[in-house]
């Protein structure tokens, strides 16, 4: 569960990334 949600928050944080 930890580990899933660390990847979800990683991919989102690349999104963001890629937004800016």
């Amino acid at each position: 569960r930890m580990q899933a949600a660390i990847l979800r928050g990683t991919a989102s944080n690349e999104i963001a990334w890629e937004k800016l």
